[in-house]
C-alpha cells in the first residue's frame, strides 16, 4: 500500500511541475517541444512501477531527434516579448523616479537568427518632469545596464 501511495504522490507532483513549466513557456515551436517533453516526463512517472528494470538508454538510442531551425516568426515573437518586458521594466523605473506617461521606443537587432541585442532605447517624457531626467537615466543605467537619453516630448 505504501508503494501505491508513493507512486500516486510522484504522479501528482509530476503533473503539478509539468503544469507550472507549461504555464511559463512562451508560445510557438518552443511550446510544442516543451509540451512533448512534459508529456514524456509524465508518462514516465505513470509507468515507473513497470519500468523498474528498464534501461532508458536502450529506449533513447533508437530515437533520432530531427534538427530544426528556429523560424523568423519565432525570432520576431521573442523580440516582441523582450521589447514588451523591457518597456515594462523601464516604465516601472521611470515611475519610481517620478516620471509618468513616457513614450518608450526600443529597437532590437536579431543576429545569426537567435542572438538579440538592444540597439537603441528612446524615452520621451513631458516637460514638467525634466528635473527627474538625470536621476532616471542613472537608475536605468545602474539597474538595466542600458544607456538611455530621456528627451522632452514635442
Amino acid at each position: 500500500m505504501t508503494e501505491i501511495r508513493q507512486w500516486a504522490y510522484a504522479v501528482t507532483i509530476s503533473a503539478i511541475v509539468g503544469a507550472i513549466i507549461l504555464s511559463v513557456t512562451p508560445g510557438g515551436s518552443t511550446e510544442k517541444l516543451v509540451r512533448a517533453a512534459v508529456s514524456l516526463f509524465l508518462m514516465c512517472a505513470i509507468l515507473s512501477p513497470f519500468l523498474k528494470g528498464a534501461d532508458p538508454m536502450k529506449l533513447i538510442n533508437g530515437i533520432e531527434i530531427p534538427k530544426t531551425q528556429s523560424s523568423k516568426a519565432d525570432g520576431n515573437e521573442t523580440a516582441e516579448y523582450l521589447q514588451d518586458m523591457t518597456k515594462e521594466k523601464i516604465s516601472d523605473i521611470l515611475i519610481e523616479c517620478g516620471i509618468k506617461n513616457a513614450d518608450i521606443s526600443i529597437s532590437i537587432n536579431i543576429e545569426n537568427g537567435n542572438e538579440m541585442k538592444i540597439e537603441n532605447v528612446s524615452v520621451k517624457a513631458e516637460k514638467e518632469y525634466k528635473n527627474y531626467f538625470e536621476n532616471a537615466e542613472k537608475n536605468l543605467k545602474a539597474r538595466l545596464g542600458i544607456e538611455v537619453k530621456i528627451e522632452v516630448k514635442e
